[in-house]
């Protein structure tokens, strides 16, 4: 068939196999502890339309049209801000969650956030009603964002990538503007995300406001047998899992 997907050979992601010499240097390198969030490099989406990404690296920076690999992990994240000027600042979101339906407070600066406002939406065991913030009548909801577009409260997608040769995901957070894409091409993988291989462009849009952005495109392009989807699992999706649920921030921007 003209449109089967290829069957990607193990030997392309040597950090899956015993005994390969990038296994080996993860298993020294980091002296049995399994890699951290600090290990973990963020590529975050070009501003102003750009359709290249730039990969930090101990060697210099990558450009790149694509980032191309195993998809060993995805979640749903959002956060919300003390102010839209502190939005990737490095300062702690007030709240942050891994489902968009609840949050938990990581940062304990409200900045002009009014601490009644949220009072209504905290539920009985501390955490917030995230979707009850963000909801057509919330006050972080649609027409709350900067310039009256958007959400105050920023929701993406966290995808980490996990390229050929490489011992380490890259970690990219797929922003508002490119939801419509990334969220149902997801959904839609004939394999479990972590037997995925795919491709995220680029593509320029332009926003309600005539705001220019870039808006992540993804494709499929290969698939990993059942046995190597299994390994992938198990050294990659299930301790990012882990970390995210001990409060993984790196996409909190």
């Amino acid at each position: 068939m003209a449109n089967e997907l290829a069957l990607i050979e193990p030997e392309r992601y040597p950090a899956l196999i015993d005994g390969s010499e990038i296994r080996e240097a993860i298993i020294a390198n980091t002296r049995g502890e399994g890699f951290t969030e600090a290990d973990l490099t963020r590529v975050p989406v070009p501003t102003g339309g750009g359709t290249t990404w730039t990969i930090p690296g101990i060697s210099g920076d990558e450009t790149t049209d694509a980032i191309v690999g195993i998809l060993v992990y995805f979640q749903p994240r959002g956060v919300l801000w003390p102010t839209m000027e502190l939005e990737g600042s490095g300062q702690l979101p007030l709240l942050l969650t891994n489902d968009l339906i609840t949050a938990r407070m990581v940062g304990d600066y409200y900045g002009d956030i009014d601490p009644t406002t949220l009072e209504p939406y905290r539920n009985d065991d501390g955490t917030y009603d995230w979707a009850g913030l963000t909801g057509d009548d919330g006050p972080f909801g649609w027409g709350t964002g900067k310039n009256g577009v958007g959400k105050r409260a920023k929701e993406g997608r966290l995808m980490m990538i996990l390229r050929e040769g490489e011992g380490f995901p890259l970690v990219v957070n797929a922003p508002p503007g490119s939801l419509r894409a990334v969220s149902p091409f997801i959904k839609k993988l004939p394999v479990a995300h972590y037997r995925a291989v795919v491709s995220l462009g680029l593509e320029p849009a332009t926003a309600v406001k005539g705001q220019k952005y870039a808006r992540i495109t993804a494709k499929l392009v290969g698939t990993l047998d059942a046995a190597m989807g299994k390994r992938v699992e198990e050294l990659y999706t299930t301790p990012l899992r882990k970390m995210a649920e001990r409060g993984l921030r790196i996409d909190a921007d």
